[in-house]
C-alpha cells in the first residue's frame, strides 16, 4: 500500500498529488508533471499541474506540488480535460495566488467555461491547434493530445505524455473507491465503482467505443492511464477494462431499457438506513454498489 498521505511517483517525473478521505468514494487525481532537460549545457524546466481538482482539496494538492517542485510557484501550465468544478475549478486559486503567468492548456468547448472561473484569456492555448503534430515544450518534449468528445463533456480532451508512456484519460477510466481504499492502483475490484461512474456520467456508449479506439491507437502504447477518479490502470489492467467499457450500456441505453429492476431498487437493505436525507439519488445508487 502506498502513503497516500504524500505525493506519489506513478512514472519519471509524474506525480501523483491527490487528497484521499478514506470516509469518502469519491476522489480527484491530480497530477505533476515535470519536464526537465539539460540541452546546450542548460537545465530547463516545464511543469504541468494536470486537472488541479476542487477548491476543497487545495491545501493538500498545494503542499504535495509544493513538496515536488519546491514552490507551487514554479508552475508553467495548467492541463484541463474539462470544466467540471471537481476536476478545473482551483485553477482560479492556483493561477491567481501561485503562477498568474501560467499557461491554460484545453479544448475550446472546455475553455468557454472554465473562463467563468476568473482565468484570463491570454494564459488560455487551445488543444485543436495541436491535434496533428502535438505540443512541443520548452524543454523539447512532446506531448499530444486525444479529444473524447462526450466522455462526458463534448470538450473532454486527454492529455498523452509519450516519453513516460502515461495518459491522462480524464473521467473516462474512472471510477468510485470503495470505503477505505488504500492503493492508488486499480486490479479487478475496480469494476463495480467503474461502472457505476460511467453508467451514471457518460451519455452514450458509442462515446465510449470512439474513446477507447483512440486509445488503441496510440504509439506508442500507454503503459499507465491516469483518470481523474478512482484507481489507476496498469499492465493487464488496461486492456482489461477498456474490453469491459466497450460493451457497457450508459446513459441513454439505460434508459431504453425494460423496468424490471426498478423493484429492486425500492428494497433497500436495513444497513443503508445511515444516509443522509440530502444524498441524491446517483449518489444512493453508487453507495448500493459499492458497500
Amino acid at each position: 500500500m502506498e502513503d497516500l498521505q504524500t505525493s506519489i511517483a506513478i512514472a519519471p517525473g509524474v506525480y501523483w498529488v491527490g487528497k484521499r478521505d478514506p470516509e469518502s468514494i469519491f476522489h480527484a487525481n491530480p497530477f505533476v508533471r515535470v519536464f526537465e532537460s539539460d540541452a546546450g549545457g542548460a537545465v530547463q524546466w516545464f511543469t504541468m499541474l494536470i486537472d488541479p481538482g476542487s477548491p476543497s482539496d487545495c491545501a493538500v494538492v498545494a503542499s504535495k506540488v509544493a513538496g515536488v517542485l519546491g514552490s507551487a510557484a514554479r508552475l508553467s501550465a495548467f492541463f484541463l480535460n474539462h470544466q467540471d468544478p471537481d476536476v478545473a475549478s482551483s485553477t482560479s486559486f492556483f493561477s491567481h495566488r501561485f503562477a498568474p503567468r501560467a499557461h491554460v492548456l484545453c479544448s475550446e468547448d472546455t475553455w468557454r467555461l472554465v473562463v467563468h472561473y476568473g482565468i484570463t484569456h491570454d494564459r488560455f492555448r487551445a488543444t485543436e491547434r495541436h491535434l496533428r503534430r502535438g505540443l512541443t515544450l520548452p524543454t523539447r518534449h512532446v506531448v499530444t493530445f486525444v479529444p473524447t468528445p462526450y466522455c462526458h463533456f463534448r470538450g473532454a480532451t486527454m492529455l498523452y505524455d509519450p516519453q513516460t508512456r502515461v495518459l491522462f484519460s480524464g473521467d473516462l477510466l474512472g471510477g468510485l473507491s470503495p470505503r477505505g481504499e488504500g492503493s492508488l492502483w486499480a486490479d479487478e475490484t475496480a469494476w463495480p465503482g467503474m461502472r457505476a461512474f460511467h453508467q451514471i456520467y457518460m451519455p452514450s456508449r458509442v462515446a465510449i467505443q470512439r474513446a477507447v479506439a483512440s486509445i488503441r491507437a496510440l504509439s506508442p502504447a500507454p503503459e499507465i492511464i491516469a483518470p481523474q477518479h478512482g484507481g489507476l490502470l496498469r499492465g493487464e489492467w488496461i486492456e482489461y477494462y477498456l474490453r469491459r467499457l466497450e460493451s457497457l450500456p450508459v446513459g441513454v441505453e439505460l434508459l431504453d431499457e425494460s423496468d424490471d429492476d426498478v423493484p429492486a431498487w425500492n428494497h433497500v437493505p436495513v444497513s443503508y438506513t445511515h444516509l443522509r436525507a440530502h444524498e441524491t439519488d446517483s449518489y444512493l445508487v453508487c453507495r448500493l454498489l459499492l458497500e
